[in-house]
């Protein structure tokens, strides 16, 4: 069954949201780094 856009929409919102958090940890990640220098 083809997705309908509705449900094509969300996969986006989706896929956009998981990449803004892995990014968001990335930048935790690299900040304490500089903290602990």
């Amino acid at each position: 069954m083809p997705d309908t856009k509705k449900q094509q929409e969300q996969k986006k919102l989706q896929q956009q949201q998981k990449q803004a958090q892995q990014q968001q940890q990335q930048k935790q990640a690299q900040q304490q780094k500089q903290q602990n220098k």
